[in-house]
């Protein structure tokens, strides 16, 4: 049995090569990959990345709030229903300003 040998180039995308009177060789395009929606994954760790981000800001403008009460030089500040409120707040953030602390430690 005689072998058929045949030389050829690889094509370039969408070039024909005729390698006989029958065969003909064309190389596709290549595919373009199917864009991938966010993983929830990904969507939860942009959703934490922010408010972390968000966390930090309202702690940041409770500290100056809590500079402020702790200089505050008014007679009448712990009978101000806002010094009040601004205490309770600071509280409340210096908490949660703690729990961030034990969050970024893992």
């Amino acid at each position: 049995m005689e072998e058929n040998k045949v030389q050829a180039r690889i094509p370039s995308q969408g070039e024909k090569i005729q390698l006989g009177s029958n065969i003909t060789v064309e190389r596709q395009p290549a595919q373009q990959p199917i864009p991938q929606q966010p993983t929830q994954q990904v969507i939860n760790e942009q959703i934490r990345q922010k408010m972390t981000q968000l966390l930090g800001e309202i702690l940041g403008k409770a500290q100056e709030v809590g500079f402020e009460l702790a200089t505050l030089d008014c007679p009448h500040a712990n009978n101000c229903p806002l010094v009040k409120k601004s205490r309770e707040l600071i509280v409340t953030l210096k908490k949660l300003f703690e729990l961030r602390r034990e969050l970024e430690k893992t």
